[in-house]
């Protein structure tokens, strides 16, 4: 689920495991574990504090309660905090979050997926301070009615929180791409954009400028079945900044929800981590675009027998890239780690 770096050549991973609990699984840059720490609790995603100053577990103890660990820099987690419990949505439960910790390190930003027996979604944003105590939230961050679901949160450089996802008013309502902003006192704002098809963000890189550069799923014209990428600059407001690029590729539509693409910000612009349909099975997908984020420069598909998903991505120095995600081969999905080179192309893959 989360991947980050932890020195030169090492890295940690969390491999959320459905009903064991989770992992944290430590690796070198071959890809050689040397330190697994098995937690109790369901954790989702994993965070750094800036400035090298540990880390931060945020998950989810079923069905309403949204916890969090704080961990030191060798990645030993404290004890668990939780930071809320449902009790504005009667008959909803918690089914993934994202979290993000801000800039100058003094919050932590917790948004969460919640769905109930009829399928009808909302999300709901929560507050801790560095010490993983909750910051007790005044009603809902956001008070908007209608079908909400995050597919990510950043924190940004004005110390507020963004959260990208969709959102729908209604059943018979478009659905719509989301920008939720949270202020520095708490509250949110929604900033919807509305497409012929069906469209959700899945991904946001805050630029220099302090608009987002947010990668987004659009329903494909004529087959709700699959969706397509695009890559498009947007401002605080999501108002367009650029004619938007259309990527090379189709999703199935079931699948873009649990596995989101990605997308990393480098030097020379952005590298995209998704997966394809090709008929038969699902691969992992790197794509290249231009620092204008406007030409698509390369593609590299990562084929293997079965379905493969990523779901994190970095680059090291030298330009290779370590990738995280799940393959699925007889029925059970199976956490994977694959290692390429700098041009996406892999010789070697530890499973995890």
């Amino acid at each position: 689920k989360s991947l980050l770096q932890t020195g030169d050549g090492q890295y940690a991973a969390l491999i959320h495991e459905q009903k064991t609990g989770s992992t944290i699984v430590m690796f070198d840059r071959k890809g050689d574990r040397f330190t697994e720490k098995k937690l109790n609790s369901s954790m989702f995603d994993m965070v750094a504090f800036p400035g090298n100053k540990g880390y931060v577990l945020a998950g989810i103890n079923h069905p309403g309660d949204l916890i969090v660990q704080v961990a030191d820099k060798k990645m030993n987690p404290g004890n668990t905090s939780m930071v809320y419990s449902n009790v504005y949505d009667p008959g909803y439960h918690f089914t993934n979050l994202h979290a993000a910790v801000s800039l100058n390190c003094d919050e932590i930003g917790i948004v969460a997926n919640m769905v109930n027996d009829a399928g009808d979604c909302n999300i709901w944003f929560q507050k801790a301070d560095i010490s993983g105590k909750p910051v007790v939230a005044r009603g809902k961050t956001f008070k908007y009615v209608g079908f909400k679901t995050a597919s990510q949160l950043i924190a940004t450089q004005s110390g507020e929180f963004a959260v990208i996802g969709g959102y729908q008013q209604d059943m018979s309502s478009p659905g719509e791409m989301m920008l939720g902003m949270v202020g520095t006192d708490g509250t949110g704002k929604i900033h919807p954009m509305r497409a012929r098809q069906k469209l959700t963000g899945c991904d946001i890189v805050e630029m220099p400028s302090g608009n987002f550069e947010v990668l987004a799923a659009r329903e494909s014209p004529g087959n709700p079945d699959f969706h397509e990428l695009s890559l498009k600059l947007v401002d605080r407001e999501i108002n367009p900044m650029n004619c938007e690029i259309d990527l090379v590729g189709l999703m199935r539509s079931s699948d873009f929800n649990m596995f989101p693409p990605r997308v990393l910000e480098t030097e020379e612009g952005f590298i995209l981590l998704s997966h394809v349909y090709n008929g038969t099975d699902r691969d992992i997908a790197l794509l290249w675009i231009d620092k204008g984020g406007s030409i698509l420069l390369r593609k590299e598909e990562i084929k293997r027998p079965g379905d493969q998903f990523g779901t994190a991505l970095l680059r090291e120095s030298d330009g290779s890239l370590v990738i995280t995600g799940a393959e699925r081969t007889s029925g059970d999905l199976d956490a994977i780690l694959i290692k390429t080179d700098r041009t996406g192309r892999y010789s070697e893959q530890t499973n995890n």
